[in-house]
Formats: structure tokens, sequence, C-alpha cells
């Protein structure tokens, strides 16, 4: 397969790089640890580069599974051994589990933002230590692309503000119990899904919010 690549420009500076395999979000976790010129240089050994790494990260995760206690979200035994099961069998596309396998042993954090560019998920590889974070956007079409270089703490800062931070990707929010009343119309606002002419019920409102902010 061709290692050619299209670039979107979002702003005069920051140019979105898309790999044109299928499995785009691997690569753009690749384009991130290795760089563009990295990846090119594959050229058409794509398949057999992404077999050979999954296997690496398959061994790695085997003798360094408390890796995965650092994570920002709850791995068990069982999704430790989907995991492997993932990365040693032919996949055409990453789960988002299996991100966490990659992070751990690339040792980055991804975010990733949806194409509606309304919600964005946090992949964290190490709550404890600070690590470069890369940002790949979601299109229309389910294919991932990434800014190659990683956001400075203040770019963070200003993306987290503008978009609805989802919990993760197994659930989007929290407890209903961990939200007040207000904070969840403030949500809603924000999604532009409340009606200032209804009196909203903590419950309520809760699950149109949880139904909105699913992960497409």
């Amino acid at each position: 397969m061709s290692g050619q690549l299209d670039l979107v420009d979002e702003t005069p500076v920051v140019q979105f790089v898309v790999p044109t395999q299928q499995d785009s979000l691997f690569w753009c976790i690749y384009i991130a640890k290795h760089g563009e010129q990295e990846y090119m240089q594959i050229a058409r050994n794509y398949g057999v580069k992404e077999l050979e790494i999954k296997k690496q990260v398959a061994e790695h995760i085997q003798t360094n599974s408390t890796q995965l206690k650092n994570v920002n979200v709850k791995i068990t035994k069982i999704k430790i051994q989907e995991m492997l099961s993932e990365l040693l069998t032919t996949q055409k596309e990453t789960s988002l589990l299996c991100v966490y396998g990659l992070l751990c042993f690339y040792n980055i954090n991804i975010i990733l933002m949806d194409s509606t560019e309304r919600f964005l998920l946090e992949f964290v590889c190490d709550t404890s230590a600070e690590s470069p974070t890369y940002v790949l956007k979601k299109d229309s079409y389910g294919k991932y692309n990434i800014n190659a270089q990683p956001y400075t703490v203040d770019q963070l800062s200003e993306l987290r503000a503008k978009m609805i931070s989802l919990e993760n990707y197994l659930k989007p929010l929290k407890a209903i119990s961990q939200y007040k009343l207000s904070e969840l119309e403030d949500l809603a606002k924000k999604l532009g899904i409340y009606q200032e002419d209804k009196k909203y019920k903590k419950a309520e409102i809760y699950d149109e919010l949880s139904a909105a902010c699913q992960w497409r």
C-alpha cells in the first residue's frame, strides 16, 4: 500500500497528517512516536511492520502488565487478555482498548477529537508522570489524522476549555452522584440540547446527556 500522505491544513501553522492505511488510528500513534519521515520510509511494508510492532507491544504488556494500572481508566485482567488477543491476531482496526497498550509501549498520551469537534477523549499512559500529548482528529468517515507535533500545556488547556471531555471510552459521563443539577444543565447548554422552558429532573437530564455524549 502506498505511503503517500494527504495534508489537511487546519491553521497556517498546524498541519494534520492523514495516514492512507485502513488502520489509521494505529498509524497515527506510530507517527506520534516516530515522526512522518520514519513512517514514510516503511514504503510498501506497512502490513509486516504493523504485525511486528503489535507483537512487540504484546510482549511488553505480558512482562509489564502492572504498567496498565497507571492509565486513566481501570483495565481488568480480562481486558488485558482481550488486548493481548487483539495484538496477536490480524485486525482491520485498532480498538480503543488496545490504544492503551500502544501508549504504554511508546510512553505517550493522545487526545481523540470527534468529527463534530465537540467531544474529546483523553488516553493517558501514566497519570503520575508527564509524557508528550498528541492530538488526533476523527473525520466523518471514521478515519483519524494527527498533528505530528505534541501539544503544549497552553494548547491543551485551550482545547479542553472549548470542547467537552468525555469521562473515558467506556462511558461518557461520571456517575450521576458526581454532578450537581446545575452542572448538568450547564453541560446541556454547552451541547445545545437544553430547553429553557423545561423543568428538568436530575436523572432525566443525565440520561439525555449520556445519550448525546456517546463516542461515535
